[in-house]
């Protein structure tokens, strides 16, 4: 591994044989955050490989931990347009803002646990401490707001971008951390 101390973070190149992962340090400082691009074909692809985990490193939660650009790539996506993310945020989640702040962030948490579940309102009844009816009707009154299905394929889609670029944007933070090539 060659290592390289740049102003906002510290960037590892490590060579990796055929479709091997890049390994990285189990054991990370509290609080590290470390960003792994998906690898790259020769030296010339290392400027890429840094914008790749500087993406990926955006991902990172706050108090830490490592983020593999290949297991999120949807929300790398986002990530890698905030303009555009901007826009999707604005576009699906945008009628909320007509809501008092703290229903819309009901609303907001309820849908986002639901996907975090993969779509069992039961399951995420459990871990929003309420029934599961409770998050069915939410749930509906989000689709009645902005006119979107979450049984439709496309807008379901566009709901999870959305959510995803709303969670970047209102958690976005300069901090040092450690992208990993």
């Amino acid at each position: 591994m060659h290592w390289h101390t740049g102003v906002d973070a510290d960037y590892g190149i490590v060579l990796v044989e055929d479709d091997d992962e890049p390994i990285v340090p189990e054991e990370q400082a509290p609080g590290t955050r470390v960003g792994v691009s998906s690898a790259v074909d020769g030296l010339a692809a290392v400027g890429e490989a840094r914008r790749l985990a500087d993406t990926a490193l955006e991902l990172t939660p706050e108090s830490g931990g490592t983020v593999r650009l290949t297991e999120h790539l949807p929300a790398a996506l986002v990530a890698s347009s905030p303009e555009l993310g901007a826009a999707l945020t604005e576009r699906l989640l945008g009628p909320l803002a007509h809501l008092e702040p703290g229903d819309a962030e009901v609303l907001l948490d309820t849908l986002a646990t639901w996907l975090a579940c993969d779509g069992s309102a039961q399951r995420a009844a459990r871990r929003l401490y309420c029934h599961r009816n409770t998050v069915l009707n939410r749930l509906r009154r989000y689709e009645q707001l902005t006119a979107r299905s979450l049984s439709r394929p496309s807008d379901l889609v566009e709901v999870t971008l959305a959510l995803t670029a709303h969670t970047l944007r209102s958690h976005s933070r300069p901090s040092r951390h450690q992208p990993h090539q």
